[in-house]
């Protein structure tokens, strides 16, 4: 990332990739404020609390993975985990916000691919970016209008290629190592802000 930024001035110099990348993701890029001090870019694993890789973590994490993909359904399905349903009820947020949670889950929510399903419109095209199907996980997860999870204060980043149901992402993120009540709160309450 470094050869993109300007350290001496403190801003991006995109030239070398602006051909690459499209405006909105520029536009995005510049929004990054860069930080003051030089330190080395390092590899943190997510599903570990202090960032450093272990073989139980990694096992955990693959152990999980592996078993979510013969239980979690696709979003339009009903078959949830119910250590999800579990973990949102149990989520110290307000009831609306769970509510929202299992509205989207359920594949519940009034998005451009629903909405053509019950024939009430005519493209099933996201509405803010005309970037493809505007589906639950398009709108929560992979707009560029989502990027809201990279600035929080929970810095999640988002794998697009790794992407299949919103079910399976969230069912990663809660059941991550180290998460705690405040941030799957503030996750709950993220995913309802960005919609």
């Amino acid at each position: 990332v470094t050869y993109v930024m300007d350290m001496s001035t403190g801003t991006w110099n995109l030239d070398s990739i602006k051909r690459l990348i499209s405006e909105e993701e520029v536009a995005a890029i510049v929004r990054v404020p860069i930080g003051s001090t030089a330190a080395s870019d390092r590899l943190i694993w997510l599903w570990e609390k202090l960032g450093k890789y272990t073989a139980k973590s990694g096992y955990h994490w693959l152990h999980v993975r592996s078993t979510r993909r013969g239980r979690v359904g696709t979003s339009s399905s009903s078959s949830i985990d119910p250590g999800i349903w579990k973990l949102i009820w149990e989520t110290d947020c307000p009831h609306k916000i769970r509510n929202f949670l299992w509205r989207a889950l359920r594949n519940g929510l009034a998005t451009n691919e629903s909405l053509l399903k019950r024939k009430s419109i005519s493209s099933s095209t996201c509405s803010i970016y005309s970037s493809g199907v505007e589906s639950v996980e398009h709108v929560l997860l992979l707009c560029p209008w989502a990027l809201v999870w990279f600035g929080s204060s929970l810095n999640i980043r988002i794998c697009r290629n790794e992407i299949t149901t919103l079910n399976g992402w969230f069912h990663d993120i809660l059941f991550h190592d180290g998460l705690g009540k405040v941030d799957r709160a503030r996750i709950a309450s993220s995913l309802t802000f960005t919609y």
